[in-house]
């Protein structure tokens, strides 16, 4: 800070974090999901996610201690900052999201898996949205 009491802008590395055990800070131990706010915490401080909370009936999995109504605000702010991986990133995708737009991504991603148009004509098939095209032009229950 200079002495007028405005920021100063340092110069940061083009990626001052390991961004991989950044985000893997944001696993939920128990589903492996990133986590979303609101994120709560036990009295020592480790996290869950809030689709967990309720399994592990106020306790902690990791230490035993009560898992109550605090939340980790920082964690909250910064998992708004940071880009995660798209769920898809194991099939092909390799976008970094905002978690804001995660689920619209992934609902749009050209991984995403999707039925064949043809299912009600007996296709069982499944593929990433990409590759749907092609094998419904070529798909066996297509009609004629």
């Amino acid at each position: 800070m200079s002495q007028n009491g405005v920021a100063r802008s340092a110069p940061y590395p083009d990626f001052p974090v390991d961004y991989q055990k950044l985000i893997k800070l944001f696993e939920c131990p128990l589903c492996h999901e990133y986590m979303r706010p609101p994120i709560p915490q036990c009295k020592k401080g480790h996290v869950l996610c809030e689709k967990c909370r309720p399994k592990v009936k106020g306790v902690c999995p990791l230490c035993k201690q009560l898992v109550g109504n605090q939340t980790n605000l920082m964690m909250e702010k910064i998992c708004l900052l940071v880009k995660f991986p798209c769920g898809y990133a194991e099939k092909g995708c390799s976008e970094l999201v905002p978690l804001r737009e995660k689920t619209h991504h992934e609902s749009m991603c050209d991984f995403h898996p999707v039925h064949c148009e043809y299912t009600r004509n007996g296709c069982d098939v499944i593929l990433c949205l990409r590759d749907m095209t092609k094998h419904v032009r070529q798909c066996r229950f297509r009609p004629a």
